[in-house]
């Protein structure tokens, strides 16, 4: 059990989020950066249902109970008590002692994980908390008590996780529904706006062109989804997407980039390319 001193952007999230209501439009939502959530588990030794704590920035938490966490994701600063503290590695934390992260230098979203998991109750089958329709755990506020679950499986072979960045490059696209309006390939270079989070990334660059200007019946979406908007700008869907609001569908992130996608910053540059297969 841990109070949480500075919340940040702290809030809950789970591997799979919940499936099977995309029919009343509802999305998953899970960890936006799933590889590093699941990282994060592993690492105090959770069973990989457990839920954990996502966030952009910071927090600062102490502790009320012996327990042990990780942080991974995004390179943050990590002290436990002023002392620093490796990322990406199994904590050993006492009661009363206090973890702060710092903003991290590079990379967007952190997960905190703690032995057992975060103890809450689900909505629709999900513990993940859904920025567009509210639905899920809200998020935690400076003084709350968040408590433990006993989620809990072995503990891993290895106290610290040798990580390797990724590898900048282009993001491959995969064609979608509606690839064929495109006058040109999906490609080029882009920017991401502040507006984004975890509904979407909004890009900024050359306007894309459409041999068709149809407006599309609303339709599912999944996470990656690549979205032109009626002034030719691209939108990508993330884990807590809508369905689609009439604009074209021309093309999916591949699911091996999905996690490096969650992790850009504002102002980062963005190149697509077509996906080979």
């Amino acid at each position: 059990m841990f109070e949480v001193l500075d919340p940040g952007s702290l809030m809950l999230v789970e591997d799979l989020g919940r499936p099977g209501w995309a029919s009343v439009a509802v999305s998953p939502s899970g960890a936006a950066d799933l590889g590093s959530f699941r990282l994060a588990n592993r690492l105090v030794g959770n069973h990989p249902e457990a839920a954990a704590l996502e966030t952009i920035g910071g927090f600062g938490v102490r502790f009320t109970k012996a327990c042990y966490v990780a942080v991974t994701g995004a390179a943050t600063v990590l002290a436990l008590d002023g002392s620093p503290r490796p990322g990406n590695a199994l904590l050993s934390c006492g009661t009363g002692h206090v973890l702060e992260a710092a903003f991290p230098s590079s990379g967007l979203r952190s997960y905190l994980a703690i032995r057992g998991g975060v103890a809450a109750s689900s909505v629709l089958g999900s513990r993940s908390h859904d920025v567009l329709s509210g639905l899920g755990p809200p998020p935690p506020a400076r003084g709350d008590l968040v408590e433990t679950a006993r989620m809990m499986a072995e503990f891993p072979d290895v106290e610290v996780a040798p990580i390797h960045p990724s590898q900048p490059g282009p993001f491959a696209v995969l064609p979608g529904p509606q690839t064929g309006w495109l006058v040109g390939p999906l490609e080029g270079s882009f920017r991401v706006l502040p507006d984004s989070n975890r509904i979407a990334i909004r890009l900024s660059g050359e306007p894309i062109e459409l041999r068709n200007e149809t407006e599309v019946p609303p339709q599912g979406l999944v996470r990656g989804a690549v979205q032109v908007t009626a002034d030719g700008q691209l939108v990508v869907f993330g884990p807590d997407h809508p369905t689609t609001g009439g604009y074209p569908v021309v093309g999916v992130i591949a699911g091996r980039h999905l996690d490096r996608l969650a992790q850009l910053r504002p102002g980062e540059a963005v190149v697509l390319r077509q996906a080979d297969s």
